[in-house]
């Protein structure tokens, strides 16, 4: 992680501490159809896999390390038929079942009841399989609508226990949201495409400079990193104004789940008005958290290698940026395209540079997009290079040589006037 990059940042713009608020609201992502998804999350720490209708709890979960592992199935919005959720806080373990008896007899032996979670398809129109492990502690029973998944973990020792309920359908969709219709206050999207040697990253940022937090979300590929070693990974960061402080209280590193190197992949990075910041794949949110942010705001493209002779290629392609009403001084900066004078000579440091390889255009807010009056600037980069820092220096000490500099090359893609 180019903790190095972090600094600069806290030192250059004002910031000062998040909001770790989880909303627990159950928002159901299909209601209007009469269906929601079913997620699926799987804690490598424990073993156990959760299963949750409510959107603020996954994320929140996915936020605290557990795997994101997307939609389990499909359940009614309402039948006649609940399941319910039960939790046994000596094991840390969740139960979900069909049985009000069931239920009942685990409430007398201590668990405790969380209530309905979702409801069944009264249907029958796709089994959910149930699974039982004799020898675990948490994550004893599991749930899916894959048969071939139930096989394989009762050829390994688990027991059969049959079907728990019924989904409408074993597989769902993730809501597609793109830029046009995303509702964030101020996000920033590029296509990237990324690959490199070594320790390298790519990322899209969000600058606060009137104080809150600085926020960055894109690739990462580090050898260090115990979840993903060496494999390229969505990851999104959150620094706080306290961020030079040694442990991790005004960091948030969010490795969320494998990426993809040398293809296209669009990513966002989007932050709304209740404090929340979300991070999306080609037009699909795979992370969230809070981010305590105030305008104005400046906006950037940014790759990093980890260490000397480390290198990296990262294309970034029409960087849009979107922000709430240009109008609104108090609280956005003036968004200029990168073809409006500003150098991106200086923003290259210790061999990585930034070039600008397509000048953006200006969209009005009388051309086809008119959200929130937000102007469009597209500019594409190239920010590529081998790292030729002294030995022993890497993107976490950069900013201990002179000058100060993060080990990256920048491109910004807008700024405040």
């Amino acid at each position: 992680m180019n903790k190095g990059f972090k600094k600069l940042l806290w030192l250059v713009l004002p910031v000062f501490l998040g909001i770790f608020a989880i909303s627990l609201t159950n928002q159901a992502d299909a209601a209007s159809s009469g269906q929601q998804n079913i997620y699926r999350l799987y804690n490598p720490n424990s073993g156990e896999h959760f299963y949750t209708s409510n959107t603020s709890e996954r994320w929140g979960l996915v936020r605290a390390g557990w795997h994101n592992e997307g939609i389990g199935w499909v359940a009614p919005e309402k039948s006649d038929s609940p399941v319910y959720r039960l939790y046994n806080q000596n094991a840390g373990d969740h139960h979900y079942t069909l049985s009000a008896s069931e239920r009942d007899g685990l409430v007398n032996a201590g668990w405790k009841a969380e209530g309905v979670n979702w409801y069944s398809d009264d249907a029958k129109t796709a089994p959910v399989y149930r699974a039982y492990n004799p020898n675990a502690v948490a994550g004893s029973h599991n749930y899916t609508t894959s048969s071939s998944e139930q096989n394989h973990i009762v050829s390994v020792g688990w027991k059969d226990e049959g079907h728990g309920w019924y989904a409408i359908s074993a597989t769902g969709s993730e809501p597609s949201v793109p830029i046009t219709q995303d509702d964030g206050y101020v996000s920033i999207e590029a296509v990237m495409n990324l690959s490199g040697t070594g320790g390298y990253h790519s990322k899209v940022m969000i600058n606060s400079k009137g104080g809150g937090t600085v926020a960055s979300f894109g690739i990462q590929v580090d050898p260090d990193n115990a979840r993903f070693p060496n494999q390229p990974a969505y990851l999104l960061e959150n620094i706080k104004s306290n961020a030079a402080e040694a442990g991790p209280v005004g960091k948030e590193y969010l490795f969320i789940q494998q990426a993809a190197l040398n293809q296209d992949i669009k990513v966002r990075l989007s932050w709304y008005p209740d404090q929340t910041l979300k991070g999306y794949v080609n037009d699909v949110q795979i992370v969230e958290t809070k981010a305590n942010l105030t305008g104005p705001f400046t906006f950037g493209a940014e790759a990093s290698v980890r260490k000397r002779d480390e290198s990296v290629d990262a294309y970034l392609k029409d960087v849009t940026v979107k922000a709430g009403n240009p109008n609104d001084v108090n609280h956005l900066g003036i968004i200029k395209a990168a073809k409006d004078g500003w150098n991106n000579d200086d923003f290259n440091f210790f061999g990585l540079r930034a070039d600008l390889i397509k000048e953006g255009t200006v969209h009005n807010s009388n051309d086809a997009f008119t959200t929130n009056d937000a102007k469009l600037y597209k500019p594409s980069f190239r920010i590529h290079g081998t790292a030729n820092i002294a030995p022993g220096y890497d993107w976490d000490t950069s900013f201990q040589l002179p000058g100060g500099h993060p080990l990256s090359g920048l491109a910004m893609v807008a700024q405040k006037q």
